[in-house]
């Protein structure tokens, strides 16, 4: 049977991470729609994860149908599965914090298939099942609070605006997932830190 294997460097900082990565993806088993660790080793140094083989993200979905939008059926079936993993996680004390379209793979594995490549690609019903993946940022909410995290198009506007951050930091960058499925386009591409946070404002109003 095939896997994938994440090789982390034989680096101290990052060999300390993977340990953190591996100590909660055993905690969380790979239920609910969270990728499963099968086992891990050292080789020369480095720490190689060997995880089950998935299918592809859902941002190289989005790029395979052209950045057409999902319709409404398949943005629930992908917001429930992306809910109920965050369910699991954040009941055991984890924010993943880097929840975002190349974190989220189908259990389907179309690439192997072509599909991806073919002209007018639709996503067939039966295959959107999906898992949240990478936990390497992955932290307890009792541990020390790092003052950046996410991706720049997901991060909440708490973290922009230093003021702390919890639970409520992955459940921002689902819902701004969502809306990309929805329009076929990002929320908020910003780099500028000020622009971002006046795109927040525009959109839901004044920030308290």
């Amino acid at each position: 049977a095939y896997c994938a294997v994440k090789v982390v460097r034989a680096v101290q900082k990052y060999r300390n991470a993977a340990q953190t990565e591996i100590s909660l993806l055993q905690q969380l088993r790979g239920q609910h729609g969270c990728v499963r660790l099968l086992r891990h080793f050292d080789y020369q140094g480095h720490i190689c994860l060997a995880f089950e083989l998935l299918g592809p993200n859902v941002y190289e979905i989005m790029r395979a149908m052209n950045f057409r939008p999902f319709n409404c059926h398949e943005i629930k079936l992908i917001a429930r599965q992306v809910l109920e993993s965050l369910c699991l996680v954040h009941g055991l004390g984890i924010i993943h914090t880097d929840v975002k379209p190349e974190n989220i793979l189908l259990l389907e594995q179309l690439h192997k298939k072509g599909l991806l490549a073919r002209q007018g690609f639709q996503l067939p019903e039966h295959q959107l099942r999906v898992k949240l993946v990478d936990f390497g940022s992955a932290i307890h909410d009792s541990w020390h609070h790092p003052s950046i995290i996410s991706t720049r198009h997901y991060r909440a506007p708490e973290v922009l605006l230093n003021l702390g951050w919890s639970f409520p930091c992955d459940l921002w960058s689902l819902g701004c997932i969502i809306y990309e499925l929805y329009t076929g386009a990002v929320l908020f591409s910003f780099v500028d830190k000020h622009e971002h946070l006046l795109a927040v404002e525009k959109v839901l109003g004044r920030i308290p």
